[in-house]
């Protein structure tokens, strides 16, 4: 029965593999990524790292870590990370009045669908007190980074495009993204959930670079500056720092989500 359960789920598996790929090459996630990396490379680029940083973020990190580890391992968060940057990015195309990137927001919840096709609750437990003041901080943080970005005119001079989408509005979204998928892995830590390490590294990654990116370029369009950029870089820190603990905390504190059975589910880690 699990062997013709699990053949069913294949081509699902498939499908989350190939819109990661679609993410990391076709959609430029990884070739952004790497003008941030080693800027020299692209010296047509040099006024745009900052937004080239993001958008590789996005597209590198935020996006395909959960549909990757869905596909290979079956991870009970990766529907909700997803969910999660959809809403951040739709909420910044509403905001910005881009249709395209209203597209992505809705491509993104759609392929949150596979990993609920599971049939998963959260599996995640109740967040800590430190978790969700980690959240609160970052959010109130990316609410007023995303208000500034608004005052640059996303699309206008100075913007990139990518796929006829303006990089300044789809990094309004990826700072929107930032805390929520970072409390939801905190929470898979918490749990135990599988992979859960790859749940709390990608936003925590993110943030570090972002905010590295940052205090290195003070000075390009959408940059956070070096005090802000030092802020990003040790609230990245600090989510995984609480992951490490949320790993800790006891037995009994981390309730579990039933399967469809009603039996418990063993928690592991990769």
């Amino acid at each position: 029965m699990e062997i013709t359960h699990a053949r069913r789920r294949l081509p699902a598996r498939i499908a989350a593999a190939l819109l990661a790929l679609f993410s990391l090459v076709p959609f430029f996630g990884l070739v952004d990524l790497s003008v941030s990396i080693a800027p020299s490379l692209y010296p047509d680029f040099a006024d745009l790292i900052v937004l080239e940083a993001t958008w590789g973020l996005l597209f590198s990190l935020l996006v395909p870590v959960p549909l990757l580890a869905w596909a290979v391992a079956r991870v009970e968060w990766a529907a909700w990370q997803l969910l999660a940057t959809a809403v951040a990015v739709g909420l910044a195309a509403l905001v910005t009045a881009e249709p395209a990137q209203a597209v992505v927001a809705a491509v993104i919840a759609g392929a949150a669908v596979l990993p609920l096709s599971d049939g998963h609750g959260p599996a995640w437990a109740r967040p800590s007190r430190a978790a969700l003041v980690l959240g609160g901080v970052g959010l109130a943080a990316a609410l007023v980074h995303a208000w500034q970005l608004l005052g640059l005119r996303p699309g206008g001079a100075g913007d990139d495009i990518t796929w006829g989408l303006g990089h300044l509005a789809m990094q309004a979204g990826f700072a929107l993204a930032l805390p929520a998928v970072a409390v939801i892995g905190l929470g898979a830590a918490a749990h135990r959930s599988r992979g859960w390490t790859l749940a709390v590294a990608a936003p925590a990654l993110s943030a570090v670079w972002f905010g590295v990116i940052g205090v290195v370029h003070p000075g390009l369009t959408g940059s956070l500056g070096v005090a802000g950029g030092a802020a990003a870089v040790l609230w990245g820190v600090a989510v995984a720092a609480v992951a490490a603990v949320e790993r800790r905390r006891p037995e009994t504190a981390r309730p579990r989500t039933p399967s469809r059975n009603g039996i418990r589910g063993r928690a592991a880690s990769l």
